[in-house]
């Protein structure tokens, strides 16, 4: 790997979303997140026990993935413009 350039590593990704017959009607119980920038890809698993206790578990692996591509992206804009800043 030594002498390899940043720009020629590279990651291809996709997301194909088959949820199980019984939980189609909700799109599943699982979540998935891929930043703007393509740099940030997290696979929430939905814990289907959680229905014998009445929580969805779609609804926590869907909050979690939104929260952190939110995190992520704000974490990503404040250190670019601490480098903006360092420029100056």
């Amino acid at each position: 790997m030594d002498g390899l350039r940043k720009e020629h590593n590279f990651l291809n990704s996709g997301v194909c979303m088959i949820p199980h017959v019984d939980k189609r009607d909700k799109g599943g119980e699982d979540a998935y997140v891929i930043s703007s920038d393509m740099s940030l890809i997290a696979v929430a698993d939905g814990v289907g026990g959680w229905n014998r206790k009445g929580i969805d578990p779609a609804l926590f692996s869907n909050e979690l993935c939104g929260h952190l591509k939110t995190k992520y992206e704000n974490a990503r804009q404040i250190a670019k413009q601490l480098k903006l800043e360092k420029l100056d």
